[in-house]
């Protein structure tokens, strides 16, 4: 095992993780829990006090059942504990418990001094930001374990606000996720609290104000989350703060793979699936907490105090903001149907009615499944999954186990890249390359990107994200984004690659950031790679291939029921027609109530057969630069285009208005 146990430090804290996700382990670590939250909210302190002594004795219990071997090297592990447990004061009970380390904390947001109560462990504080969700989730666990009491906090930055910025269908469904993870913090006697402001400014104050001595996060990979969090972390460090963070967002912790790799990098999914397997076993799921320590009032009046009445919200009680408050029209929200509602109950119930069906998970290949099918053809839980309301190795494990159940049942299973599982390990390979590559969602100075001078045309851009190209089957798509936040994967390449070298020649980064701005499953790492490929700017080479906007959708809804849907004055055209409006007769036109060119846009390029073409020869031309060592964009005198420059506007930070961070 050699986990280097210890009593504290981050070293102790990977050791402990390590601990109890074997799985052995972990179920002492259940049993050891179960103890410790066996007494009622209103239990006597001779009733707690007998339930913290009774740890060790039903610990060295479960021993008695355990292999020789276990037997010995876990006593070697928990004589520590066990020696520190006899020797560490009896824990408040009751109301004394739930008071004497709070009351503490509100003394020292008012500046009363910093006196504890004599051998009470400090506040913990845990950072909700990805991660919304209370089944295996490491970094509040560590809090928990770490603190007398847990203080969840959520902040909302109103520089990230607005329609501009986040679409109302995602702001919602990130809204609806904090609604949910509010009530079941409040299932076990806790509360989460959202504070309205920058993190780098309002987390400081907020250790310093409480007196936290531990503040736990979820890893998070972005680059603009990394620099974040490497300022909150420096402050709190500053403060004498402990900083945990837990790694539960991909599969493996992403900063162990490169110790693996070395200097041969995987460029490839097949070489990364290699590397992949070295790491192990994917490590179980964790449990949620059982009952939490109460967030008292006094705690609250003492932080509206300290941090401001702006940072509480409208009602200062630190709520979960509405869509109103963050600046969307919530009359305009209620046109948007509510398809997909954010949350871990939520998400967790749609996994599980899709693990239920055992051959369609066994059997599940995504490429077979149908773009324009009215109802999803695929899971849809990767919206769940991108927010953290379900574990990414929750659903690998389940998806273990249905696969297990066909197996024996004789139903042939579906392998990688196009099963369930190959799908997860996309992700994870994704996620590998956006830590592994400099400047990886980005073009320029991204070594892994291919240099293409791409156009700049500004209504092109428009037309596409608003639905207005004339070619039904991209309107009908992005349609349904704007509207309800989701599409099929290959409708998203369909429209992505008619963005690029299909039919535009418009950036993917463009492309890019509408998406990130209206899907509610928008993950930066996994939404840059797949425009890179779709673009065949990396991952993917073959640009000749492309998605023909008319053809495509043809191929599984010939009758044209998914455009009727989505583009409703396109309804009445003739099946015939309902792919290229444009080619039917004016009378036929006139006759369905849509002439084109007036009711209905006319094809944005005339020809998407001589268009492709011609984007086919630029894409060469780009390739063979490279090849050659040239640099075909200072050749072009091409200029990258200002990123976001439709989308950004300069918002002062205030703590008056909220929106997801």
């Amino acid at each position: 095992w050699g986990y280097g146990w210890g009593t504290g430090g981050a070293r102790a804290r990977a050791a402990r993780r390590r601990w109890r996700q074997d799985p052995f382990c972990r179920n002492a670590a259940a049993r050891r829990r179960g103890a410790a939250t066996a007494s009622s909210p209103s239990a006597s302190a001779s009733t707690s006090a007998a339930a913290s002594t009774a740890l060790p004795r039903s610990e060295l219990a479960f021993l008695a059942s355990a292999p020789l071997s276990r037997r010995v090297l876990l006593v070697a592990l928990l004589l520590p504990q066990l020696l520190l447990a006899a020797a560490r004061p009896r824990p408040l009970a009751g109301a004394a418990r739930r008071t004497g380390r709070l009351s503490t904390a509100v003394a020292m947001a008012k500046g009363k001094g910093k006196a504890k109560p004599e051998g009470d462990k400090p506040l913990a504080v845990h950072w909700f930001r990805r991660g919304l969700r209370l089944h295996d989730n490491p970094a509040l666990l560590e809090a928990l374990d770490g603190g007398s009491a847990v203080l969840p906090v959520y902040i909302a930055d109103p520089a990230e606000l607005g329609e501009d910025v986040i679409g109302t269908v995602r702001q919602r469904f990130l809204l609806q996720s904090l609604v949910a993870l509010n009530t079941a913090l409040a299932e076990r006697g806790s509360e989460l609290l959202v504070l309205r402001g920058s993190a780098e400014d309002v987390m400081p104050r907020l250790l310093r104000s409480t007196g936290a001595a531990l503040v736990t996060w979820e890893y998070m990979s972005e680059p603009a989350a990394r620099r974040r969090d490497t300022a909150v972390a420096s402050a709190a460090r500053d403060a004498s703060v402990e900083v945990g963070v837990g790694h539960s967002h991909t599969l493996h912790e992403l900063e162990g793979y490169d110790g693996l790799a070395g200097a041969s990098k995987p460029k490839t999914y097949q070489s990364f699936i290699k590397l992949f397997n070295r790491r192990g076993a994917v490590p179980a799921p964790l449990d949620a907490p059982g009952d939490m320590p109460p967030v008292e009032a006094s705690l609250k009046e003492a932080l509206l105090l300290d941090l401001g009445e702006g940072a509480a919200g409208p009602e200062q009680d630190f709520g979960v903001p509405t869509l109103a408050e963050c600046g969307y029209d919530e009359a305009a929200a209620a046109d948007n149907p509510v398809l997909y509602p954010g949350g871990e109950a939520e998400g967790l119930e749609r996994m599980a009615l899709h693990l239920a069906n055992v051959r369609y998970i066994a059997t599940f290949e995504k490429p077979k499944t149908k773009p324009n099918a009215l109802a999803p053809a695929t899971t849809v839980l990767s919206p769940y999954i991108t927010h953290g309301c379900i574990s990414a190795r929750r659903f690998w494990h389940g998806l273990a186990g249905v696969y297990a159940e066909a197996e024996s049942r004789k139903i042939k299973v579906a392998q990688p890249p196009v099963s369930l599982h190959g799908q997860m390990l996309f992700r994870e390979y994704f996620y590998y390359n956006s830590v592994a590559t400099r400047h990886f969602g980005e073009m320029v100075d991204n070594p892994s990107c291919y240099q293409i001078p791409w156009d700049d045309t500004e209504e092109k851009l428009a037309a596409w994200e608003e639905g207005r190209t004339g070619f039904p089957f991209i309107d009908a798509i992005m349609t349904q984004l704007r509207q309800e936040g989701w599409v099929h994967h290959l409708a998203r390449h369909a429209v992505a690659c008619f963005l690029t070298r299909g039919d535009l020649f418009q950036h993917w980064e463009r492309g890019a950031e509408v998406f990130e701005k209206l899907l509610i499953d928008a993950d930066w790492a996994l939404n840059r790679a797949n425009w890179q490929w779709l673009s065949a700017s990396r991952f993917f080479h073959q640009y000749f291939r492309v998605y023909s906007p008319i053809s495509f959708g043809m191929k599984t809804d010939k009758s044209g029921a998914y455009i009727r849907k989505y583009l409703p004055q396109l309804a009445k055209f003739p099946d015939r027609y309902i792919y290229e409006p444009w080619k039917a007769p004016r009378a036929v036109q006139e006759a369905a109530g849509c002439v084109i060119g007036v009711d209905y846009p006319e094809p944005i390029v005339p020809d998407h057969t001589l268009t492709s073409k011609r984007n086919q020869g630029r894409m060469k031309e780009a390739y063979a630069a490279r090849k050659a060592g040239a640099d075909i964009l200072e050749q072009k005198g091409w200029e990258e285009p200002p990123a976001k420059r439709r989308r950004v506007v300069e918002v002062e930070r205030t703590a008056a208005v909220p929106s997801g961070a």
